[in-house]
Order: structure tokens, then C-alpha cells, then sequence
């Protein structure tokens, strides 16, 4: 026969083994959620790269070829053509690093598919923004690209900006 004294007792075991099995499902549906959002992610990524690979492109080569003759090193001296060329590519990177500052786009997707690339136009076009943002009173400008850049280097083994290093103090 079953003594009645002991029926709070099962009664409290019993919330107590049914919350801990609540909160397990929870923690595992969490884990499955956040796993997901992660894999959105990076699949959001990898498809705005690729989207952003065929606008850019042309721009890339441009910045690649002029950045070798040291073409940027004096900003004053850009037409309007290469200003709207240069401030049409910087617009793009601006928005790809604003999507990855708020975990729209994965960072750790961006360093291993164009890491180098961004960091080599930022450094080609370091002074024509640094222009920009004095001339237009805008500290501002393309900080989020700047952001990107830096937050790439510190998530890539090996890689160091020069050393004294003070853009965007």
C-alpha cells in the first residue's frame, strides 16, 4: 500500500525532473536555432560574395592596375570619372562590411574568400578616403570597410598592418 506522506515528495521529484527536461529541450532547440542562424549565414555570404564578384569585377582590375602605378597616392589629382569609379567600389565594400559588423554576413566566410583582396584595395585607397573624409568633413566615410579590414587582420594568423599603423584613430 502506498503511504501518503510520500506523495508531495514524488509530486515535487517530479516537477523538478520535468523542469530539467525542459530545459534540456530548450538548450537543444537554442543550439539547433543558433547552428542554423550560422549556417544562413554563411550560405548569405558566400551568395552576396559571388553576386558581389561579378558587379566588382571591373572595379577590382581598375583599383589593381592604378594602385600599381601608384595613381592614388594623389587624390586631388583624380578625374571625376576615377572618383565616381573609386566611391562606386567603396559604396559596395562599405555595404558588405556593415552586413558583416552586424552578423548579416559571416566575417570568418569574408577572411577566407577575400581577405587579401579587401585588405590590398583598403591600402590602395587609404589616402584617397583619408582625402575624402578631411575634404568632405566626414570622419565617417567608409568606416565600416575600415572596420572589416581591421577586423580581418586581427582574425588572420601572420598578418600585420605596417607598423605605425594610425588610420582612423
Amino acid at each position: 500500500m502506498l503511504n501518503y506522506v510520500w506523495v508531495p515528495v514524488l509530486v515535487d521529484v517530479a516537477q523538478i525532473i520535468a523542469a530539467v527536461f525542459v530545459g534540456v529541450e530548450l538548450f537543444r532547440i537554442f543550439t539547433e536555432t543558433k547552428r542554423e542562424h550560422v549556417r544562413q549565414m554563411k550560405l548569405q555570404t558566400l551568395d552576396m560574395a559571388n553576386h558581389q564578384v561579378d558587379i566588382l569585377e571591373e572595379s577590382n582590375r581598375w583599383i589593381i592596375e592604378k594602385a600599381r602605378e601608384g595613381y592614388f597616392e594623389n587624390p586631388e589629382a583624380l578625374t571625376e570619372t576615377d572618383i565616381v569609379n573609386i566611391r562606386y567600389y567603396l559604396n559596395r565594400v562599405e555595404r558588405l562590411a556593415t552586413g558583416a559588423k552586424h552578423a548579416t554576413y559571416s566575417v570568418e566566410v569574408i577572411r577566407d574568400i577575400s581577405s587579401t583582396s579587401l585588405r590590398s584595395r583598403f591600402l590602395a585607397l587609404a589616402k584617397f578616403i583619408r582625402h575624402r573624409r578631411e575634404a568632405h568633413g566626414n570622419p565617417k566615410s567608409w568606416v565600416e570597410f575600415e572596420w572589416l579590414v581591421f577586423e580581418l587582420e586581427l582574425i588572420s594568423e601572420g598578418k600585420v598592418f605596417p607598423s605605425g599603423w594610425q588610420f582612423g584613430d
